[in-house]
């Protein structure tokens, strides 16, 4: 039996400066996490 290789949607992400929001959600993510490690 061939194993049914599964087809990854890939978003092709374009090489494009971060946006502002991007960005900032990121910074807070880290943040977020450092609080919940202490």
């Amino acid at each position: 039996m061939k194993k049914k290789k599964k087809k990854k949607k890939k978003k092709k992400k374009k090489k494009k400066k971060k946006t502002e929001t991007e960005t900032e959600t990121e910074k807070k993510t880290e943040t977020e996490k450092k609080k919940k490690k202490k």
